[in-house]
């Protein structure tokens, strides 16, 4: 039977990742990780188990083990259908694979109307240390939010025309910056005079990223 810690440990070893590297994905210390590795989890909170999901690319409830026998308390999450609308590139600007369908996705992790938001599934390895090929995205939909703000580190959907790509956003003074994270380096940066960057759109950031079982 497989624990929370357990799964822990696993799921930090599939992405060849230190204690020191989750702890910083998640804003722990090692001493924490640890701990949590070793499946003394029984006062984590529900934000840390939230934010470390998200960051695993799987839901609260299988990183917390749900689908086996244990014995830690915990409240079962609620859900919403949100709109399902294909894939997007994590690589280079390509065309979208469309698909109208609905998702289900943890309810704690939407603040306001779930209108507002959609999924998408990443095709690509472009952004695989944070966001894997064949992961699910939700993204907050900037053509329904009154004002949208992006800000350097967000992850964000960019359309050029009819393609799309999904890349972390890095601004300066003159220039935008569509950056990779990946662990193959043939990704490259692309940067954009903010002018040229103006003529593009952005659909919308990335605020919560699972994996389906």
């Amino acid at each position: 039977m497989e624990t929370m810690g357990d799964r822990i440990k696993r799921l930090r070893a599939e992405n060849n990742w230190t204690q020191e590297d989750l702890g910083n994905r998640v804003g722990l210390k090692r001493a924490a990780i640890n701990k949590y590795k070793k499946g003394n989890v029984e006062n984590m909170k529900r934000s840390i188990v939230e934010k470390m999901s998200s960051v695993f690319g799987v839901s609260p409830s299988y990183l917390m083990a749900l689908d086996e026998s244990n014995n830690i308390p915990v409240e079962e999450d609620n859900e919403l259908n949100l709109n399902f609308y294909g894939t997007v590139s994590a690589g280079l600007f390509e065309e979208s694979a469309v698909a109208y369908d609905t998702m289900k996705v943890p309810s704690t992790i939407i603040k306001e109307d779930p209108d507002k938001y959609f999924v998408l599934k990443a095709n690509g390895d472009s952004m695989n240390k944070v966001i894997a090929n064949g992961h699910y995205v939700v993204i907050e939909d900037f053509n329904k939010v009154s004002d949208p703000v992006f800000t350097s580190n967000d992850i964000v959907v960019v359309k050029n025309g009819s393609e799309h790509t999904m890349k972390r956003v890095r601004k300066t003074d003159k220039m935008v910056h569509l950056e990779p994270e990946s662990y193959i380096d043939e990704f490259e940066t692309q940067s954009f005079p903010i002018d040229d960057f103006n003529e593009l759109q952005i659909i919308g950031k990335v605020i919560y990223s699972f994996k389906q079982f």
